[in-house]
């Protein structure tokens, strides 16, 4: 019907062309050349002007039926879940598509349902499970989930919508290779990035010879060794059994991966480096001595562990007149935490570890010290590099450490201030806190006192709200 429609009016418009050449020439017979150049101009000024306005109305028409649309299928869509940092328009389709985030679940047809690999992933799960009773209770439960799948009803205009939405977004991806897609450093946002420009940044931070340096040789192979070695001596000494052994130890392994997430809240876009550890030398080694040191910091009075927990911790509190919303972020955390600094405050708290563990104190700084400093290493486009000071980014030992550090930071800051803050927390680098307008100064040069490598910038509330942990805090007076 629709082509139909388009071959009619294409007909018509061809009609319309052949009258109005006709016209013209009938026209020309009773007016002088400069007269005909005039009435042809001003017929073009006010065709362009209609033509203008019918693209506006139909746009307009379009939107509204877009959104009416979007408001069928119960999709939510927010302008501040995407961010575009390329010089290329992005679609309203790919927008939308995008600002969904990579946790979305995805429609897939009935055909392409991985029945046989969830049962046999499904049972091999339930294996685990020890008694006989909640094994079959497991079984049925899975058994109900598959049924309800297999017999899902066809999809809805929702799904339709969705899969229509990322078929059309992956083509316009596909024919602009140079956007690279990429998770924001705070906040569920989508960025899209030139490819070029990211790599530029990246190059920056990678060749900062303050605290990278370029190496010829890729230390994976020698690494896995010595993990290994510390591996086995753990099982000798009764740290673990034969079955933790096996499994801390591996055959294999590569160099970790360093990449960037944009930090789209600051000015120019600048790029957080990440290292991914997944198969590194020692990151099943480093997992288990993080998992060691965390006693440290589970009865902290500073820490949250999200924004929801913030948000109970600080609701109803009032803020007085002569108070202040504040935040302090350490610059660059993990390259400048000083590792002896940490390591010696480890030390001091050993007889708080000893009593839940069967490591010796000298082994277990031992292990600490290779799995913070020898593995500090990484790629990027087939080049290695070596981390010169600081914790390694990515080695799950690295956000505990840095945890336990701060946890002292804040401890001998506290004891420094004559006037504390009313109440003050953290999450990782990220400190929050409610303090008299005139300790603003007070509490940042305290901070910046604790260590000569650890600086901290901080951020005031602007019109009585305050960004923090993905959320807009809003002064509540009394």
């Amino acid at each position: 019907m629709m082509n139909l429609i388009i071959q009619e009016k294409h007909i018509m418009m061809k009609t319309y062309q052949r009258e109005s050449h006709i016209n013209q020439n009938n026209i020309k017979q009773y007016l002088t050349e400069e007269e005909m150049d005039q009435l042809l101009s001003n017929e073009e000024i006010r065709c362009k002007a209609y033509e203008t306005k019918t693209k506006q109305l139909l746009r307009e028409k379009f939107d509204k039926l877009k959104e009416k649309n979007n408001n069928n299928t119960n999709i939510i869509y927010n302008n501040n879940w995407f961010s575009n940092q390329t010089n290329i328009e992005i679609p309203e389709y790919a927008k939308l598509a995008l600002s969904l985030g990579p946790k979305f679940a995805l429609p897939f047809k009935q055909q392409d349902f991985p029945i046989f690999n969830i049962i046999a992933d499904s049972e091999d799960c339930i294996q685990t499970i020890k008694k006989k009773e909640e094994q079959e209770i497991a079984r049925t439960r899975v058994a109900i989930i598959l049924d309800n799948e297999i017999n899902k009803r066809p999809w809805d205009k929702t799904e339709k919508f969705i899969t229509r939405t990322v078929e059309r977004t992956q083509k316009f991806l596909n024919q602009n290779k140079n956007i690279l897609i990429l998770d924001a450093d705070k906040g569920n946002v989508t960025v899209a990035m030139d490819e070029e420009d990211y790599d530029k940044k990246m190059k920056n931070i990678v060749n900062d010879m303050m605290t990278y340096k370029r190496t010829l040789k890729d230390p994976t192979a020698t690494l896995l060794k010595k993990s290994n070695d510390i591996i086995d001596k753990m099982a000798t000494q009764n740290i673990i059994n034969n079955s933790e052994k096996y499994k801390l130890k591996s055959t294999t392994a590569r160099a970790p991966r360093i990449y960037g997430l944009p930090k789209v809240h600051k000015q120019d876009t600048p790029l957080r480096p990440i290292c991914s550890n997944i198969d590194a030398p020692a990151n099943k080694l480093c997992k288990f001595l993080a998992n060691t040191l965390k006693k440290l910091t589970e009865k902290s009075v500073y820490n949250v562990k999200d924004s929801i927990v913030f948000r109970n911790k600080i609701s109803d509190t009032p803020i007085y007149d002569d108070e202040i919303m504040i935040s302090f972020d350490v610059v660059s955390l993990f390259p400048s935490v000083p590792v002896d600094y940490a390591l010696r405050i480890i030390e001091h708290k050993w007889d708080d570890i000893e009593e839940s563990t069967k490591w010796k104190k000298e082994f277990f700084i031992n292990s600490l010290k290779f799995c913070i400093k020898d593995t500090r290493y990484f790629k990027y486009k087939d080049r290695v590099y070596t981390q010169q000071k600081g914790l390694p980014m990515g080695s799950p030992l690295s956000p505990i450490i840095a945890d336990i550090m701060m946890e002292d930071l804040l401890d001998e800051c506290m004891k420094k201030l004559t006037t504390k803050p009313r109440l003050i927390t953290k999450y990782v680098d990220d400190i929050f806190a409610i303090i008299k307008k005139d300790q603003v100064d007070v509490t940042l040069e305290a901070l910046n006192s604790y260590h000569k490598n650890i600086k901290f910038t901080k951020e005031e509330e602007h019109e009585n709200r305050l960004p923090y942990l993905d959320a807009q805090l809003t002064r509540t007076n009394n």
